[in-house]
């Protein structure tokens, strides 16, 4: 019985942690499609303190090949690309100047 509770509890929170990964790209193509500018629609998926974790898996991992082709699915590839590198210049920008 507790095993039971043990394995579908695991599977329970392991398909919410997928759903939330898989979540960025379509969150993305919703701002993409709000944005009124073309300026606003290239900061979509930039800086949202919900997604952190997935921005470190996008920046840091091997996951980055998997989530770019999910966000491709999604039509929204160029836009996550363009983020990633947003950030990744932005903490290098902020690492140099801790250094001085």
């Amino acid at each position: 019985m507790r095993r039971d509770f043990v394995i579908r509890g695991v599977c329970i929170l392991s398909l919410v942690a997928a759903a939330y990964v898989l979540s960025y790209a379509p969150y993305v193509r919703l701002r993409v499609a709000q944005s009124k500018s073309e300026v606003e629609a290239s900061f979509a998926g930039y800086a949202e303190p919900f997604y952190e974790p997935v921005y470190y898996l996008h920046d840091a991992t091997p996951a980055r090949s998997l989530l770019g082709s999910w966000a491709l699915l999604w039509g929204v590839d160029g836009e996550v690309q363009y983020a990633s590198e947003r950030r990744v210049f932005s903490r290098e920008i902020f690492d140099a100047d801790e250094l001085r």
